[in-house]
């Protein structure tokens, strides 16, 4: 089955809410970069990668601060917040998406020269 890119984008969503949920320590940084590195790999376009960098960043970070939360005011006044913050995890997930597409992009096209 093909994934259109509407569907690897849904998917991107769905492994960044997945991983924000796991929270955790300073350590997860690491599965973060990861897992965005790959989706970028995995991306058929510039525009993929910057699609689905969008979704995987913003709801890793708004899961994230969702499932962090313990404050005395309810979640409901925090999404707006959280959401403003989930942006700033979009442009980070844009980032690496982004960066590992171009480095996939710079190998196959070397690649292809040479062969």
């Amino acid at each position: 089955m093909q994934l259109t890119s509407s569907r690897k984008a849904f998917l991107s969503g769905i492994i960044g809410a997945g991983i924000g949920f796991i929270g955790g320590s300073v350590w997860m940084l690491i599965a973060w970069i990861l897992a965005g590195l790959a989706l970028g790999w995995l991306a058929s376009s510039l525009r993929e990668a910057v699609r689905s960098g969008f979704w995987y960043g913003f709801f890793l970070l708004f899961c994230f601060m969702v499932s962090g939360y313990n404050g005395t005011l309810s979640i409901a006044d925090r999404l707006y917040p959280f959401a403003l913050l989930g942006l700033g995890g979009a442009v980070g997930g844009i980032f690496l998406e982004v960066v590992s597409f171009a480095v996939r992009s710079k190998i196959v096209k070397a690649d292809s020269k040479q062969g």
